[in-house]
């Protein structure tokens, strides 16, 4: 478990959580990646490349929700998902980011909105998971056994999707 840590140097707050070398080369990431990041139920954050293809992002969206599936959402609800437009709190379900190195043993990925969205503080802890091109992150505040559960859902759905 890692922590949620400040990000300072410009004008505004930004929040990041450190990723280890070990896990940035299980999750198959390199240096400049251009990572999407979506707040899934206010309760986990799913981290893939958003260059996925879409038809694989929402299977995995669909493996971490325990809501209502893409295909059954309206199609404002989908819009704002998909980064375009903004969630009730003002802030986007998803964003984009891109992989920083961080010395010499591993990476930040900067969570901003994912972290005030879910309304976290600096020093909050974050599991992290990780499958070929997906990292699934748990704030400590919202893991329980079933979204725990989830999270794992979301690692064997990419796994199916490499195996077949």
């Amino acid at each position: 478990m890692v922590q949620l840590h400040e990000v300072g140097g410009n004008a505004k707050t930004s929040y990041g959580v450190y990723v280890s070398e070990g896990l940035i080369d299980l999750a198959g990431w390199e240096n400049g990646d251009s990572l999407r990041i979506t707040v899934v139920d206010r309760d986990l954050i799913l981290v893939t490349r958003e260059s996925m293809p879409t038809e694989q992002w929402i299977e995995l969206y669909d493996a971490a929700t325990a809501g209502r599936p893409v295909n059954e959402l309206t199609p404002v609800e989908l819009v704002r998902l998909l980064d375009v437009g903004e969630g009730e709190d003002g802030r986007r379900p998803s964003t984009v980011s891109s992989l920083a190195p961080l010395g010499d043993s591993g990476h930040r990925i900067l969570l901003t909105n994912a972290a005030k969205r879910l309304q976290l503080r600096p020093g909050t802890g974050i599991q992290r998971r990780a499958n070929d091109g997906v990292v699934v992150l748990i704030p400590a505040p919202t893991a329980t056994e079933e979204v725990e559960e989830r999270a794992k859902d979301v690692l064997d759905a990419r796994g199916a999707q490499l195996s077949g």
